[in-house]
């Protein structure tokens, strides 16, 4: 009897197809939207991981993940392949959080130059290498210590520009500092870039 209970748990356990299902079939069924978000949960963190991103903005990509899904599960042809949808959607999740804080995908390519050097694409507009760049790009200024990522970000992506004697203010620099001190961030990026992809 304890063998067939054993057997009638694991059939009665609902199967990644049944759970996509009853989640397609009502938002409402929160122990069908808990169990698939059990199920999804750690591929989530291993991508917002391999980007290097903080507690807290797992917990936006977590967030903003789930809420995606629940207006595009509909979408889902074959629910066994949620995970590689979810993915997706996780992976658009992070690149628009690097976008939103860069303020404009566009600017990624010649960002890139400009930090490192290397002359990223012939096609200033070609949407698929800005986003490999953004990533690659990102994975790199996040290894950088806060104050270096700071100092990037004030002096390439935010807008308006601001003068640098507001930015060494902000920064904790000491005056007339921010161009040597620029200089040592960019040459470890540069470094870091070298190490990562050998360019």
């Amino acid at each position: 009897m304890g063998a067939d209970g054993v057997g009638m748990g694991r059939r009665n356990k609902p199967t990644i197809t049944e759970i996509v299902r009853r989640c397609q079939a009502s938002y409402r069924d929160d122990i069908a939207w808990n169990e698939l978000m059990v199920y999804l949960t750690p591929g989530i963190i291993k991508k917002c991981n391999s980007y290097g991103l903080a507690y807290d903005e797992i917990q936006d990509i977590l967030g903003g993940s789930q809420a995606e899904l629940v207006t595009s599960i509909q979408n889902i042809k074959k629910p066994a392949s949620v995970r590689y949808f979810m993915r997706r959607i996780v992976e658009r999740q992070i690149y628009l959080k690097f976008r939103t804080k860069i303020k404009t995908v566009r600017m990624t390519i010649p960002i890139m130059e400009s930090l490192l050097d290397i002359k990223a694409s012939e096609d200033p507009f070609n949407d698929t290498m800005v986003s490999e760049l953004g990533d690659m790009l990102y994975r790199i200024i996040k290894v950088l210590p806060q104050r270096d990522q700071d100092l990037i970000y004030k002096c390439f992506f935010e807008t308006p520009r601001k003068p640098y004697k507001q930015i060494e203010k902000e920064l904790g620099i000491p005056p007339t500092q921010l161009g040597a001190y620029r200089a040592k961030v960019l040459k470890k990026l540069k470094r870091l870039w070298k190490d990562k992809f050998g360019e």
